[in-house]
């Protein structure tokens, strides 16, 4: 969440790509077509007929690609931070806050899927029924 933060050290136009994804072909031409205007997630709506349970507050968002520009949206942050502790505890990673707080966010274009591999994604392979 601190890539929200007003005085988050990077400046413009950023993508987070997570550790555990294998990169097949350049997902740049999907990355650079969003609206820079909000946070931007790969969105998996397939999950909610498979794995939802209300308990878990699960999310159709996917935030192995991340997209965002930094200090643009520090609202986030400020939602966030007003109760760290809570939130930190309540949502277990920051698809989960977006889509349950109902911030505003995007999403690529579903062909971005087929510039990544997440098989090796540790939420497909630690998921917990």
């Amino acid at each position: 969440m601190h890539l929200f933060r007003e005085d988050f050290k990077l400046e413009g136009k950023c993508v987070l790509f997570d550790l555990d994804i294998k990169i097949l072909s350049d997902p740049f031409p999907y990355i650079n077509n969003i609206d820079w205007n909000y946070p931007t997630f790969m969105r998996d709506p397939w999950k909610k007929d498979k794995f939802f349970r209300k308990h878990s507050y699960d999310t159709e968002l996917n935030s192995s690609i991340l997209a965002w520009t930094s200090r643009k949206n520090y609202y986030i942050w400020d939602i966030f931070s007003k109760n760290i502790d809570y939130n930190t505890r309540k949502y277990k990673g920051i698809d989960r806050f977006f889509w349950h707080e109902e911030i505003e966010w995007r999403s690529f274009d579903d062909g971005i899927y087929n510039t990544i591999d997440l098989s090796k994604d540790t939420w497909h392979h630690n998921l917990h029924l």
